[in-house]
């Protein structure tokens, strides 16, 4: 048996010993072990659900013990294009397998862990449209993010709530998010963060109508863009300037 193969590289990572697990635990390691070690070899046209099922069975088997060290390991193996599983799953759009995987993880006992979780959720609903629902996670993802002093989840937070209320038509609340979110930038030197806030107001004030407040956001988010060398960002941003 190949030893170097993703989930057998798991399996060493989690390193259950079976001989220590309380006997009323021991049927979910036993699965856990063998969903990981089972190297069947998949269809040619086996689609990528089918690809990450076996991590995923291994996962929920390590929740009914609520093993959560170990769950966020499996959620966070990365298996294709280096992305970790639960990326893997949004970029693929299997949303309902990835609801439910974080709606299981929110359960940690960690409020830093918590707060990804929540971002993932609502990211999961604004990919959906259901920006309602993205505003309920990320508005628990801020107050929990402030709550621990995490201000980079706070400022992207902020920014997806700004999208989020944009998407509605809700531009007032929109522009308090960015403003917001720009403080906190400013006052945790995120140059990145600056541009990002700077660019979306100048695209809410184009969607206004309100053209030369839009350039003059988006002339200096290109600016500070171009400054730290983020070039993708200085391109969307250059973009908005040409099209107001």
């Amino acid at each position: 048996m190949n030893s170097n193969t993703p989930s057998q590289l798991l399996l060493s990572r989690l390193e259950i010993n079976l001989d220590e697990v309380p006997i009323e635990q021991l049927d979910h390691y036993i699965a856990v072990e063998n969903f990981l070690t089972d190297e069947e070899e998949l269809p040619r046209d086996a689609d990528n659900l089918k690809k990450v099922q076996k991590y995923l069975e291994a996962f929920h088997h390590i929740c009914e013990v609520e093993d959560w060290k170990r769950a966020i390991a499996i959620s966070s193996i990365r298996i294709f294009f280096n992305e970790e599983l639960h990326n893997q799953l949004f970029s693929w759009g299997y949303y309902p397998e990835l609801a439910e995987l974080y709606n299981k993880l929110l359960n940690t006992p960690s409020p830093e862990l918590n707060t990804t979780f929540l971002y993932g959720l609502g990211n999961l609903h604004y990919a959906k449209g259901d920006y309602r629902q993205a505003i309920d996670f990320y508005d628990k993802c801020l107050k929990e993010s402030q709550g621990i002093k995490d201000f980079q989840t706070v400022g992207a937070a902020l920014n997806s709530l700004g999208l989020s209320h944009f998407r509605l038509g809700g531009y007032d609340k929109a522009i308090n998010c960015f403003l917001q979110r720009l403080v906190i930038a400013w006052e945790n030197n995120d140059y990145q963060g600056e541009g990002a806030a700077l660019n979306n107001l100048g695209l809410l004030y184009s969607t206004q109508g309100k053209y030369r407040k839009a350039i003059k956001y988006q002339n200096r988010s290109r600016e500070i863009l171009h400054i730290i060398g983020y070039r993708s960002g200085e391109g969307n941003a250059l973009g908005r300037v040409i099209a107001s």
